[in-house]
């Protein structure tokens, strides 16, 4: 075998384990940011607690009628103003734009009862001297919800009772990871967490495709030279 066989024979020969496993695991990691932000900061998060559409939207004058309240008193019992909403918004869009005090007043609640039921951590973003903002929209409120608390509700969700590392792992984390995302992590600290680190190991591919790239082609420049030289003898 040739010398320039030998080497497109090593080109061509499989990544280590080593490569193998890290890239594994990094892969993982982007798969996990998917999950995190489907389940956490995505449609999941809330759809269980939005109502399911009706054949035929329900409107706030319906809403309103409901409750025995004109539209105007409606929208101003939970703290919205006539530039938001009219009688023809639908129900949804009324409720997404509902302040954390008032879907929890809306919701028959209080502020704080709402908030352990949904596993809201307070944390500097989110409260002051310990209380939390409750002019919070509740949707944006829900990415504060612990990941712990998160596998909770999945668990009552679906009727299984799986534990924090089952989840971790079935949802694409890496076990290196259970030390940095625990049960106390919020959904928004997790996605930031597992968002940056698929960033830098994107980067790091990048960067040694191109180091590949210059490296096979200063090669291919060599040969190319080396066999000149040997036809010219």
């Amino acid at each position: 075998m040739s010398e320039k066989q030998a080497r497109i024979k090593r080109k061509n020969e499989p990544q280590s384990e080593e490569k193998k496993q890290k890239g594994s695991i990094w892969g993982n990691v982007i798969v996990a940011v998917i999950v995190i932000a489907f389940l956490g900061l995505g449609y999941y998060a809330i759809k269980d607690k939005l109502p399911k559409p009706p054949a035929k939207p329900v409107t706030v004058a319906k809403l309103a009628k409901e409750k025995g309240m004109s539209v105007d008193e409606l929208i101003a019992e939970y703290g919205l103003d006539a530039s938001q909403v009219n009688k023809d918004t639908t129900r949804e869009d009324f409720e997404n734009m509902l302040s954390v005090a008032n879907y929890a007043k809306y919701n028959g609640k209080t502020t704080e009862e709402w908030l352990e039921e949904n596993g809201i951590k307070l944390t500097d973003e989110n409260s002051t001297d310990g209380k939390f903002d409750e002019t919070m929209l509740w949707t944006e409120a829900m990415q504060y919800e612990t990941m712990g608390h998160l596998v909770k509700r999945q668990n009552e969700e679906s009727g299984e009772e799986k534990t924090f590392e089952e989840f971790m792992s079935e949802s694409g984390i890496p076990e290196e990871l259970l030390t940095v995302i625990t049960e106390e992590t919020t959904l928004k600290d997790a996605q930031a967490i597992l968002s940056e680190l698929a960033e830098a190991q994107q980067q790091e591919e990048t960067a040694a495709q191109e180091e590949a790239a210059d490296g096979a082609e200063a090669e291919t420049e060599n040969e190319s030279e080396t066999e000149t030289k040997t036809e010219g003898e």
